[in-house]
C-alpha cells in the first residue's frame, strides 16, 4: 500500500474493527488479511494489533467461526516478516476458552440478515431477536424499529401470526383469546450497524417462532436460525438474499436454518454441504419441526390453565349477536398505523418506542367485519392524511383479509380543530353510512374508535351519539404505559346522561 494512501489504510482498519464488533469476525479477518499484501511493514504490524485485540474476544465465537478465522490467519504463515505474527495470533486463538453452547432459550430466535459495506460488498449476519410477553398492557412494541417502520410491520405480522396459530390450536378458547389479546409483546434486537439491512419481511418468521416460544414456554436451540416473511394468517413468504444468509449461517456454525418453501432453490447454492436447511410453507410447519406434538400439546394445556387468571379483559370480540355485522368507524390519527410512545414500561420516559396505534389495537381485539376510515385532505401537508390512510388500509387488509376497508376523505375539513368544519362534514357522511346499513338484511353493530385524531374529532363522535345520529358503542384505547398487569387497554366508554 503506497505511503500516500494512508487514508485507505485507515479505512480498512476502521472497517475491520467495526466488522469484528458487529459480530462478523470471518468477514473482518478476511478483509484485513486480504489487504496485507499491499501494505507497508508498519501497516501490517498495526493490522496485526487489530487482529490480536479481536482474537482475544474469540470466546464469543462459535467453533465454525474460529475455524474460519484460523484459515484466514494461516494465509500469513508463509516465510517472511508476518510468520512470527501468524504464530502469535494462532497461539492466542488456541488459548482463548471455547464458547460453551447454551441450552435452548425461551423467547429467543436467531435472525439471518444481510449487510453491505463499500469495501467488502454484501455479507450475511446472524443476530438474535428476543420476544417477551407479559399479562396486561395489550401492546405490541419492537425496540429496533424506531427508524424503520417496515421492520416494525414485519415484527407485528409475526406476532399476529403466532397469536392466530395459538387461537387455532386452542380451538377458539375464549380464555386463551383474552390472554393473547390482553398481553403485551415486546421485541428486542441488538443495534444493527455498518449498513446491516433487515427487511420487515425477513423478520416475520423469526418473530413468529420467538413469540410462540415465549407464549408456549418452549425454548429454541441457539444453533437454529430463521429467515422469511409471514402474513397474519401464518403463511410463510419468500425473501431476498437467502444464499448470502445461508453462507453466514454456515460460518456461524448454525446447525439448522428455516427458510420459506419459495426460496428452496437457494439450498443448491450452499458453499459447503452439511447444514440442515428446512423449508416451510406455514407457521404450523415450522412449529412442528421445532417442537414435538407432545411438547406443543402440554404447553397449550398450560395456556388454558393460566389464561383465566392472567386476564380480566372483557370479551369484546365476541359480544355481538349471531348474524350481526360489526363495522368500525374511526378517524386516521397521527399514531396510525404505528406511532411512537414514551417507554415508561422500561423505566425511561425520555425514550420513545414504536407500537401499534389505537386503530390497529381495536381491529386486533374487536375483529370488525368492515372498517370506515375518515381522514382529512387539506392542502396543508401536516393535515393531509391521504397517504397515511392508504397505509392504514393496507395494514388492516393484511390483518383482517376478509374485512373491507373503506376510505372516507372529508375535504371540507381543512382544520381538524374546528367544530364548524368537523361536525357537519362527519354528520353528513355518517348519516349516509347508517342509512345504507339500515337497508341491509343483517343487523349492523357500529363501534367507534375515540382514540385516533384530534380532541375535537373525538368530541364530535360523542355529539353524534348524543344526537342519535349513530347508534354506536364508543371505545378508547389507553396507552400501554398506563395499563398494568391484568388491565385492559381497550375500554368501552359509557358516559352518564345529563339530559
Amino acid at each position: 500500500m503506497a505511503a500516500d494512501d494512508g487514508g485507505r489504510f485507515l479505512r480498512v482498519i476502521e472497517r475491520a474493527g467495526a466488522l469484528f464488533e458487529d459480530g462478523a469476525p470471518v468477514v473482518a479477518a478476511r478483509t484485513l488479511v486480504g489487504c496485507m499484501p499491499g501494505m507497508s511493514r508498519l501497516e501490517c504490524r498495526l493490522s496485526c494489533h487489530v487482529l490480536r485485540a479481536a482474537v482475544r474476544q474469540a470466546g464469543r465465537w462459535t467453533d465454525s467461526e474460529r475455524a474460519a478465522v484460523r484459515a484466514e490467519l494461516n494465509r500469513l504463515s508463509a516465510p517472511g516478516p508476518l510468520a512470527s505474527e501468524h504464530r502469535t495470533l494462532v497461539s492466542l486463538l488456541d488459548a482463548t476458552p471455547l464458547r460453551k453452547p447454551g441450552t435452548p432459550v425461551i423467547g429467543r430466535a436467531n435472525v439471518l440478515v444481510t449487510a453491505r459495506d463499500d469495501g467488502v460488498g454484501q455479507y450475511g449476519r446472524v443476530v438474535h431477536l428476543d420476544v417477551f410477553v407479559r399479562p396486561g398492557g395489550g401492546s405490541i412494541r419492537f425496540e429496533q424499529a424506531s427508524d424503520d417502520l417496515a421492520q416494525f410491520r414485519g415484527f407485528y405480522q409475526g406476532v399476529l401470526a403466532a397469536e392466530e396459530y395459538l387461537l387455532r390450536r386452542t380451538r377458539g378458547s375464549l380464555a386463551a383469546a383474552l390472554y393473547l389479546h390482553a398481553g403485551s409483546v415486546r421485541g428486542l434486537m441488538p443495534l444493527l450497524r455498518r449498513g446491516s439491512r433487515l427487511s420487515g419481511a425477513s423478520l416475520g418468521l423469526s418473530t413468529a417462532m420467538a413469540a410462540l416460544s415465549a407464549f408456549l414456554n418452549l425454548g429454541l436451540p441457539e444453533d437454529v436460525a430463521f429467515t422469511g416473511g409471514v402474513d397474519p394468517r401464518g403463511r410463510v413468504d419468500p425473501v431476498g438474499d437467502v444464499t448470502t444468509k445461508l453462507q453466514a449461517a454456515q460460518e456461524r456454525g448454525v446447525g439448522r436454518v428455516y427458510i420459506p418453501l419459495g426460496n428452496a432453490d437457494a439450498i443448491t447454492a450452499l458453499v459447503r454441504p452439511g447444514m440442515n436447511v428446512v423449508t416451510v410453507a406455514t407457521i404450523d410447519d415450522a412449529a412442528s419441526q421445532a417442537w414435538t406434538s407432545d411438547e406443543i400439546e402440554r404447553s397449550l394445556d398450560r395456556l388454558h390453565r393460566i389464561a383465566p387468571r392472567a386476564s380480566e379483559t372483557p370479551a369484546l370480540h365476541s359480544e355481538r349477536s349471531a348474524g350481526t355485522r360489526r363495522v368500525l368507524l374511526s378517524w386516521v390519527g397521527r399514531a396510525d398505523p404505528f406511532g411512537e410512545y414514551m417507554d415508561a414500561a422500561a423505566g425511561d420516559t425520555s425514550v420513545e418506542v414504536v407500537e401499534e396505534g389505537p386503530l390497529l389495537t381495536l381491529c386486533r381485539i374487536l375483529r370488525p367485519d368492515a372498517v370506515m376510515l375518515f381522514h382529512t385532505t387539506a392542502p396543508d401537508r401536516r393535515n393531509d392524511y391521504t397517504d397515511r390512510a392508504a397505509e392504514v388500509e393496507r395494514v388492516i387488509g393484511e390483518m383482517l383479509p376478509g374485512a373491507p376497508v373503506h376510505l372516507r376523505p372529508l375535504p371540507a375539513v381543512r382544520d381538524p380543530s374546528d367544530y364548524a368544519q368537523l361536525v357537519p362534514a362527519l354528520r353528513r357522511d355518517v348519516s349516509g353510512i347508517v342509512a345504507a346499513a339500515s337497508r341491509e338484511a343483517d343487523p349492523t353493530e357500529f363501534v367507534v374508535n375515540l382514540s385516533s385524531g384530534s380532541p375535537q374529532m373525538e368530541t364530535t363522535w360523542h355529539l353524534l351519539k348524543a344526537w342519535r345520529v349513530i347508534p354506536a358503542r364508543l371505545f378508547q384505547v389507553r396507552e400501554a404505559r398506563f395499563a398494568g398487569a391484568g388491565e385492559a387497554r381497550v375500554r368501552e366508554v359509557v358516559l352518564p346522561s345529563y339530559v
